[in-house]
């Protein structure tokens, strides 16, 4: 469930400006909640290259028949330079639930630490059909705010997105993830009427990389819906 409004105008200070909050809740295959999620969110366009967007997220999980609550805030920048270029800016902070395998002793359960993670993302766009988007994360984990690093590792991040018409495109995305080492690939299909009512069709294909080959770990088609209503 998601709520946002919209309010546009002239002045450079707010040429758009959008708040928004949203929820969402999973239920496992046990019939029992096993994420809660809440969160808020601003739109705000300086002008006409210049964006931000603040992002506070609460995130609950159930492990183990666990509650474990955090707190995320995100906050990123864009800068659009050139129709054709755009450079892109922020980071990611707050609480993180630790539970790789990599990072948790023999035996220890799953526990809420700290993450800090700056990205930056260029796009291109070398044809009015085609739009390309490289991005480089660098994830900082603490097994408590403050305490010691657990991981401080690169995610990278290769999309390209092809428009058919004005409301169809198809994008595929391609991202690994070091502090896993899971390579994971996503082909989204969208259809977008109108603003802000858009329908999407996806596939997803992960896995580790061990050994002589993949290690298949999660295969999934995904259907979302959207639809504005103008109260």
């Amino acid at each position: 469930m998601k709520l946002d409004g919209y309010h546009r105008s002239e002045n450079p200070w707010a040429r758009e400006v959008s708040p928004g909050i949203w929820s969402r809740v999973y239920v496992g295959d046990d019939g029992q909640v096993s994420e809660r999620i809440f969160g808020a969110n601003t739109y705000w366009r300086f002008g006409p290259r210049i964006w931000l967007v603040p992002v506070y997220l609460r995130v609950a999980e159930r492990i183990d028949g666990v509650w474990l609550d955090t707190n995320r805030f995100q906050f990123f920048a864009g800068f659009e330079t050139f129709r054709s270029f755009d450079v892109q800016l922020g980071f990611r902070a707050g609480d993180v639930i630790v539970r790789s395998d990599e990072l948790l002793e023999e035996g220890e359960a799953p526990y809420v630490g700290a993450s800090f993670q700056p990205e930056i993302s260029i796009n291109l766009r070398p044809m009015s059909q085609m739009v390309m988007s490289v991005s480089a994360r660098q994830r900082v984990i603490w097994d408590a705010d403050g305490g010691s690093e657990l991981a401080n590792v690169p995610i990278a991040r290769l999309s390209t997105r092809w428009f058919f018409s004005r409301a169809f495109d198809v994008r595929g995305i391609i991202e690994w993830d070091d502090l896993d080492g899971v390579l994971t690939g996503d082909l989204l299909m969208s259809y977008e009427p109108q603003p802000g009512t858009v329908a999407y069709l996806g596939y997803r294909h992960g896995g580790r990389l061990e050994g002589e080959g993949p290690l298949l770990e999660e295969r999934a088609f995904f259907m979302k819906l959207s639809l504005l209503s103008l109260l």
